[in-house]
């Protein structure tokens, strides 16, 4: 249970230090002294959303700390287990700080986590119920929130949340294929096309280069054939003049010089590897000539093959150099289609078996919120007849759609439906249900969710708006029932909820000229009589008006 409440610096509240203990306390004062400031504190607390805004003015920061007794509460010792957060004598403190900028910082027991980490822990320790309950009761959401809250099967609802996450990021991966929404087998076929007429041309960029030389040579046969004759004369004629004759000269010239001296030894080997060498190049100059033969035919092969390449090249808007590249292109490009189309298959695959486990799950969910319905209703029906609403009946709608869109909440329509007087036949309650009933409706159901959760300690703000005289006394004998299973909190302006609480704070605005401050005191005895007796009697309290708070404490 909660123990503790310390603010500092939050809206009017400068530093207020409040000290709770079992049972029900109920939270008076004037409108605006800030008695829901305190709930709002306790929300910070345990995670609620944080702004800029609840930071006092010409502070730098806001501070709310929650000290709460967990010894007899597995459920909060094992989530600090798991954090690896001691709970030193048994209890967990929960700490939020706000700075002026917005930024926030939470802790658990000293120790820094997310806002996220400290909403789990404060979610098992405090229920607030908020003033405007009653309004949010119109919306169909909410009254899904509080069927489901009240089935507590929290696991079939984050399972059924957590299928249609997947079955939504399946859709997102399938939508965002940049061909999913194109034919691919077309495409393929024209890429595998134009692969295969590429392919068949065997170009790369070496062949390319030897195709272009043997094209020169072919085109240029005479040419080649009268320089190959006119170097082979050149070197080897029957005339003198021929060079392989005169080199012979010059070498048995220098032989016999060497003969007597030995100076010309190296002029000698020179000559000699000469001979040898212009030898090899006469044997290799005659065998190029003779294959030298004009041959038209193969010039015309290779002039097609040149010119199918060339085709290719404009067809596609590039060189023919560039070829060999654009099939590379090509190849992966078709394998990215061909992986693609297989990747989509798969995608669509997994997205249909999980659309299956999706409806599984959401008419799981169904049947168990179709049986919490079923329990529900008389639960709230005999609590709207305490609440003065006799023969009033009580009725959840919960109908499964196979037919609607999947979301994250499952596919049922539900709806509450009331008849607020015998014989009268059911309707939806946004469309017939007073304002007073509607405040007796929503209390009614959730003093029932209440009575139903293990979490210790519960918070009502002025839920009780709406209802009033003796309505107001039963209000006050539901609240103090709970209290014997929860710790009950309950703001309140009923004076037949006040004097049925166990204990009694009273909250007071001072004002000064310089500054606005909340404070609080704790009543008994006397005080509380006044503080009942006050809100029996507004501005003036007189002795009939204390003998009637007096009596209201001692009945309670």
């Amino acid at each position: 249970m909660l123990v503790q409440l310390s603010i500092r610096n939050l809206a009017i509240v400068d530093t207020l230090d409040l000290e709770l203990g079992p049972g029900a306390t109920a939270l008076t004062g004037e409108t605006g002294a800030g008695k829901s400031i305190l709930v709002d504190a306790l929300g910070l607390a345990a995670g609620g959303r944080a702004s800029s805004a609840a930071v006092r003015p010409g502070c730098e920061r806001t501070e709310v700390t929650a000290v709460f007794e967990v010894g007899g509460n597995p459920g909060v010792l094992d989530t600090l287990g798991k954090l690896e957060i001691d709970d030193p004598e048994g209890q967990c403190v929960l700490r939020r700080i706000v700075s002026a900028d917005g930024r926030s910082r939470a802790f658990v027991n000293g120790t820094p986590v997310s806002v996220g980490t400290l909403r789990e822990c404060g979610e098992q320790l405090v229920d607030i119920h908020g003033q405007h309950a009653h309004h949010a009761l119109l919306r169909r959401d909410e009254q899904r929130r509080l069927l489901d809250e009240y089935a507590r099967h929290a696991e079939l609802v984050a399972e059924t949340a957590d299928i249609h996450r997947q079955w939504m990021d399946v859709c997102d991966a399938i939508a965002s294929d940049p061909t999913a929404g194109e034919d691919p087998g077309a495409r393929l076929d024209y890429l595998r096309y134009q692969l295969n007429e590429l392919t068949a041309l065997e170009v790369t960029t070496e062949g390319l280069e030897k195709l272009n030389e043997e094209h020169s040579k072919l085109a240029h046969v005479g040419e080649l054939q009268e320089a190959a004759d006119e170097g082979i004369l050149a070197l080897d004629d029957d005339e003198d003049e021929a060079a392989c004759a005169k080199l012979l000269m010059a070498i048995r010239a220098v032989r016999r010089i060497a003969s007597y001296d030995g100076a010309v030894s190296g002029a000698k080997n020179l000559l000699e590897e000469a001979e040898i060498n212009l030898n090899e190049a006469l044997s290799q100059l005659k065998t190029y000539r003779q294959g030298l033969d004009a041959d038209p035919q193969s010039l015309q092969t290779l002039e097609r093959r040149l010119a199918s390449i060339h085709d290719a090249a404009r067809k596609h808007r590039v060189e023919p150099k560039d070829l060999p590249a654009l099939c590379v292109q090509l190849l992966a490009e078709t394998q990215t289609l061909e992986s693609s189309g297989e990747r989509l298959a798969a995608l669509r695959e997994s997205r249909d078996a999980l659309l299956t486990q999706y409806r599984q799950a959401a008419r799981r969910l169904s049947e168990a919120r179709a049986s919490a319905a079923s329990r529900l209703a008389p639960e709230v029906t005999e609590n709207m007849g305490q609440l003065g609403m006799t023969g009033a009946r009580f009725h959840v709608e919960v109908t499964f759609d196979e037919t609607r869109a999947p979301a994250p909440t499952g596919t049922d329509r539900i709806e509450f439906h009331v008849a607020a007087n015998p014989g009268l036949p059911m309707h939806p309650v946004a469309r017939t249900a007073s304002g007073g009933e509607l405040s007796r409706i929503s209390l009614a159901i959730q003093v029932v969710d209440v009575s139903t959760t293990g979490v210790p300690t519960v918070i009502f703000d002025e839920v009780d708006v709406g209802v009033g005289g003796r309505h107001g006394e039963v209000v006050g004998k539901m609240l103090r029932a709970l209290a014997e299973h929860r710790q009950v909190l309950c703001v309140t302006h009923l004076p037949q909820v006040a004097s049925s609480t166990h204990h009694h704070v009273r909250i007071l605005k001072m004002a000064t000229a310089d500054t606005t401050k909340t404070e609080i005191e704790y009543l008994h005895g006397h005080q509380r009589v006044e503080e009942v007796a006050r809100m029996l009697g507004g501005v003036e309290v007189t002795r009939q008006t204390m003998a009637h708070a007096r009596e209201m404490i001692a009945r309670a």
